[in-house]
């Protein structure tokens, strides 16, 4: 039985584009050092729907036919069973359903469209939201998030809708729709509900420098205005730390009663070692791409600094700085990319001789990358994200499908059909033999994980056991 989902982390994203060399790769790697749960993606510029599941965590994505807007989430593995169930609405507006423990909460992902966009693409998009709200029963709680290309101000006649925080001092037009969607509702904008320093509540800066803007939001049902807390990271990372190191500690136990004073410190010492090494070391065991290497990671963190020192002080110097970063960056990614495919070439080359191989690999070169799916949906309709489960679930539609019910004998005449086929002797060692002979190699074993190589190699024991068999049959 899962537990309760009490609380989670959400943010958001305009990721740009993910259609693009390292680019999924990359936006990970920088969501690592935040301890968001679930974040919401717009701009993926990816095609079409659907869901790829990593080893940290799993992408839900709905995009349209060109690689042009996209929106997304990013689902932490640990919060994915608790997914009840996603709709992609369009290339704007994605829909999660969290089961909660004090009731059911629909997550909207949208992406608006930007303040210079015509009346009538604005109007279509906020005809289609409410659409999609509406659809929500009522007792599931909603949250809005995404990049909503709208400037909230400080107006006191939006208040309480509005909070005191916000970047902006009067709201434009998209600020407008936003606020007057928002008080149909009965929603709140929350994020202008924190105070924050002015550099940390700009989302959005221009390729000049010199626009700052804060156009992603969070509006949330009237029931949850109070549920929303402010995320200081930090301090985050400090308690899991300390959480981690003590349970740690708690798993090794304590049995240094008996020692004398030196033999306990000694001990006591090489569990505070041990522990440090398991839970907090700098051993990375997560499996990652093979062309990210140490130097994509090290041109990655060099780019965010000199990032950083534009943000804080806009000089030419710096942008210059940032340009040459962003160069390397790309430079790095494509040429590791690169070397990889070179790579695996030689690889393919090498193993001309072996058929299953070489094919094998010619594969990985030349059939684009396809997503595995799996997430699935059982007889009730419920999301299922459990490997385990998943398996199950297979395994009980194709008893059904392939052990149907017999028909019940309704009182007629138990008639004995003959044919004309002819009477089939038992065949002989010889026949056997050509059958295990003629089977296929490299195929997937059945339910008793016997491969036919193990049947084929197993000479004349096999053959007289197999025809031993048969006969009984």
């Amino acid at each position: 039985m899962k537990n309760e989902l009490q609380k989670f982390s959400l943010g958001a994203w305009n990721v740009r584009t993910m259609y693009a060399a390292g680019a999924m790769t990359t936006i990970l790697s920088a969501l690592q050092r935040y301890l968001c749960e679930i974040v919401a993606m717009q701009e993926i510029r990816w095609t079409n729907v659907g869901n790829i599941k990593l080893r940290d965590a799993t992408i839900l994505y709905s995009c349209g036919q060109s690689y042009e807007y996209g929106v997304g989430f990013i689902v932490n593995n640990s919060i994915l069973p608790f997914v009840k169930n996603f709709i992609p609405h369009s290339e704007r507006i994605f829909t999660i359903q969290l089961e909660c423990k004090w009731g059911d909460i629909a997550v909207i992902n949208s992406h608006a469209p930007t303040e210079n966009k015509e009346d009538q693409s604005k109007e279509e998009f906020y005809n289609q939201l409410e659409r999609v709200y509406n659809s929500i029963p009522h007792s599931i709680r909603k949250i809005i998030i995404g990049d909503l290309n709208a400037k909230i101000g400080k107006e006191q006649i939006f208040k309480p809708t509005i909070g005191e925080h916000s970047l902006h001092e009067i709201s434009n037009d998209n600020g407008s729709i936003l606020i007057s969607f928002a008080m149909s509702k009965n929603m709140t904008i929350s994020s202008s509900r924190f105070p924050h320093k002015e550099i940390h509540k700009q989302t959005w800066i221009s390729p000049d420098e010199h626009t700052k803007n804060q156009i992603d939001y969070v509006v949330v049902d009237e029931q949850l205005k109070h549920s929303i807390q402010d995320f200081d990271i930090d301090k985050v990372k400090e308690k899991q730390t300390a959480n981690e190191y003590r349970k740690g500690l708690k798993d090794k136990g304590n049995n240094n009663l008996k020692l004398n004073y030196q033999e306990h410190w000694t001990q006591l010492s090489k569990t505070i070692k041990e522990v440090i090494e398991e839970k907090i070391g700098i051993v990375n065991n997560k499996k990652i791409k093979q062309w990210f290497k140490e130097n994509c990671k090290k041109t990655i963190q060099e780019r965010d600094k000199a990032k950083s020192l534009v943000i804080m002080k806009s000089s030419i110097e710096n942008k210059r700085r940032l340009a040459q970063k962003q160069r390397e960056m790309k430079k790095v990614i494509r040429r590791e990319k690169r070397e990889l495919e070179k790579q695996r070439i030689e690889m393919m080359e090498e193993s001309y001789k072996d058929s299953k191989t070489f094919f094998r690999k010619a594969n990985e070169i030349r059939k684009p990358y396809k997503p595995k799916y799996l997430i699935i949906k059982n007889e009730y309709n419920e999301l299922i994200t459990d490997e385990q489960v998943i398996s199950e679930e297979f395994k009980k539609f194709f008893q059904e499908m392939l052990n149907p019910p017999k028909i019940e004998d309704q009182g007629q005449d138990n008639d004995v059909f003959t044919t004309v086929e002819q009477y089939q002797c038992i065949p002989g060692k010889e026949e056997i033999k050509e059958a295990i002979e003629i089977l296929k190699n490299n195929k997937v074993p059945g339910e008793n994980m016997i491969a036919a190589e193990l049947i084929k190699k197993g000479g004349e024991l096999i053959f007289n056991d197999m025809w031993e068999l048969i006969k009984k049959i």
